[in-house]
């Protein structure tokens, strides 16, 4: 399973670039989490309590074996695992 996170930056429009006030969102992405041998243990569906719409919302419970998280600016890596015995 892995995931990634993004980040919005707002950018100025290249394609017209006589108007200086037109702006457009670029995505970047900036992290990655990647599980191991994940299993769902529970899923529930929640609304949440203040929205005025009523947005849904699900809460869902994963058990993995090991975590890999990845910083993609300056490529930092750190994995950590369940089993994975601690020497010093």
């Amino acid at each position: 399973m892995l995931f990634f996170g993004f980040i919005r930056s707002l950018q100025k429009n290249s394609k017209n670039s006589n108007n200086p006030i037109l702006y457009i969102y670029m995505e970047k992405e900036y992290f990655n989490i990647i599980l191991n041998n994940v299993k769902i243990t529970s899923i529930t569906a929640d609304l949440y309590p203040g929205a005025s719409t009523g947005t849904h919302l699900e809460t869902i419970l994963l058990r993995y074996e090991s975590i890999t998280w990845k910083h993609c600016d300056g490529n930092i890596i750190y994995t950590d695992a369940w089993n994975q015995r601690v020497v010093a």
